[in-house]
């Protein structure tokens, strides 16, 4: 299955996978000036059950390096959380 490897400062934070039924694998880094301490990186993915998949990854602070790659692997990690579907007829 295809997976991205996350690895913050050359250690292998995760493996997330997306394996049969899933349509969706991303990560994000993301940084805003309302909240100038706070850099957010997140990982995740959405399967068929349209629920969200949420990976751990460690918090990213200035001077972190993030890399990413992109395997095929049988082995990944599990999600350490899941929120539900967003029901956009609401």
């Amino acid at each position: 299955m295809l997976a991205f490897q996350i690895l913050v400062n050359g250690k292998v934070a995760c493996t997330a996978g997306a394996g049969e039924g899933h349509r969706v694998l991303a990560s994000a880094l993301s940084w805003t000036h309302r909240d100038p301490g706070r850099i957010s990186f997140t990982v995740g993915g959405v399967p068929e059950s349209d629920e969200h998949l949420d990976y751990d990854v460690p918090e990213i602070s200035v001077g972190d390096e993030i890399t990413i790659r992109i395997l095929e692997t049988d082995e990944v990690d599990k999600p350490s959380g899941s929120r539900p579907k967003i029901d956009r007829n609401d």
